[in-house]
């Protein structure tokens, strides 16, 4: 499995990068990653940690959604849980391509939580 989702009670997204991303990978990933964004608005968007320690190749397909994804505004803030070179390459290239600066990385967990809440209470009063 390349992207397991869960929504646990905090009500922050997690998703778990594993493994390759081709075309089918990110098929599901677009599929499931959906279903959540449906329930979003822009006032209140869906907020992600994303573990990606273990995260292969990505396509140029999924290279091209997370960037699509991200120039949504209903999705919100994302936190990248210990990122290889290549991801954090690809996120900042995401940040600069969409014109957003949502997108931080992480070492752990609880501080990926804490900025994601102290960051989304300041753009909720913006």
């Amino acid at each position: 499995m390349a992207v397991r989702l869960t929504m646990p009670n905090d009500g922050i997204l997690r998703a778990v990068f594993e493994g390759d991303m081709g075309r089918a990978e990110i098929d599901v990933f677009r599929r499931d990653y959906t279903a959540f964004l449906q329930a979003a608005t822009p006032a209140r968007p869906v907020h992600m940690i994303a573990e990606v320690s273990r995260l292969g190749s990505l396509s140029s397909s999924a290279r091209k959604f997370l960037t699509e994804i991200n120039h949504d505004r209903r999705t919100g803030l994302i936190a990248i849980l210990n990122p290889p070179r290549p991801a954090r390459v690809l996120a900042q290239f995401i940040n600069k391509a969409t014109g957003r600066n949502n997108i931080q990385f992480f070492n752990e967990d609880q501080d990926a939580v804490a900025w994601i809440r102290e960051h989304s209470r300041r753009l909720a009063t913006a």
